[in-house]
């Protein structure tokens, strides 16, 4: 069987890790606007994790129903 693979979108991971130390600079020089870019940045990651799942179980090979073999 062929080794099916995934298209991953690594802008997606980037920008939210990007996101994420971005955020701790910002905390470290401002303080709670950090925390605000921080969390938008982990929200933003669990989103690309989500996506990245869906991407993979979808992936599978299946059978439509009433699918004919000829």
């Amino acid at each position: 069987m062929a080794k099916v693979t995934v298209h991953h979108d690594r802008l997606s991971r980037y920008s939210a890790l990007l996101m994420i130390l971005l955020g701790l600079v910002t905390w470290f020089f401002y303080g709670f606007p950090g925390v605000v870019i921080i969390v938008v940045g982990l929200i933003m990651y669990w989103f690309y994790l989500r996506q990245t799942r869906v991407a993979q179980t979808s992936a599978k090979p299946r059978i439509e129903k009433g699918a004919s073999y000829a």
